[in-house]
């Protein structure tokens, strides 16, 4: 199963990289969002780049089994990672690229347990790790790398990010127009309804059944366009 996923993965990722026009993505980690159906069938909903909850293995609980359970888990994740970073970047000095809020109010506690993970990972192999909000992206020399953490692609500076990866001032991992891309990108079936079903469509789904009868009611209705259309 692991190596159907993967090669669904990989299809997924080359998807990405001809509708950005890159031909290296620079993906060093990243955790799709799967899923298995019953009759075997293998999707892709998103992959989120980069992303594998290594902040989970900064939180204490003493009473939660299942804690210390997906922490081992992602611990072996964050072991990974460590490795392709070993791999993929030669340079002893590195910069992770974050959003400016993260920093500046330290909005995201998430973000920056990441962040502390990556610190850790850095120390682990002797480099060292600047960290920048999005706005100072011009202070980074050309010369040294730069890890991509979950960028808002509507924010200030993003022009500039975009400007310096396409010109090849800014080496980026991943590529910022394989990122930008993955935020919009599916690996599930797409359709268009037709106007003639949208509205009772999209009030169908907005619908609050209250048991589980109802609920495979709308389903049954909220198909029907779909297969239709």
């Amino acid at each position: 199963v692991v190596e159907r996923v993967e090669t669904v993965v990989n299809v997924h990722v080359r998807s990405i990289c001809a509708q950005a026009g890159i031909q290296d993505d620079r993906l060093i980690w990243a955790q799709p969002d799967v899923f298995i159906l019953q009759d075997g069938t293998i999707e892709i909903e998103r992959l989120n780049c980069p992303d594998v909850g290594m902040f989970l293995t900064g939180f204490d609980h003493p009473f939660s089994a299942r804690l210390r359970t997906i922490q081992k888990i992602v611990g072996q994740l964050q072991g990974a990672v460590r490795d392709a970073i070993a791999r993929t970047v030669s340079e002893q000095a590195l910069t992770v690229l974050t959003r400016d809020e993260v920093l500046d109010r330290e909005e995201d506690l998430l973000e920056l347990g990441e962040i502390q993970c990556l610190r850790r990972i850095c120390d682990e192999l002797g480099k060292r790790l600047t960290v920048l909000p999005l706005r100072e992206v011009d202070s980074v020399p050309a010369s040294e790398p730069v890890l991509l953490l979950n960028l808002a692609y509507t924010a200030p500076g993003i022009e500039r990010l975009m400007a310096r990866a396409v010109e090849g001032s800014l080496s980026c991992y991943p590529d910022p127009r394989f990122q930008r891309l993955c935020q919009s990108s599916t690996g599930l079936f797409e359709t268009t309804l037709p106007d003639t079903y949208r509205r009772p469509f999209m009030e169908l789904a907005g619908a609050n059944p209250k048991n589980g009868r109802g609920y495979l009611d709308v389903l049954h209705r909220l198909n029907a366009p779909l297969t239709k259309a």
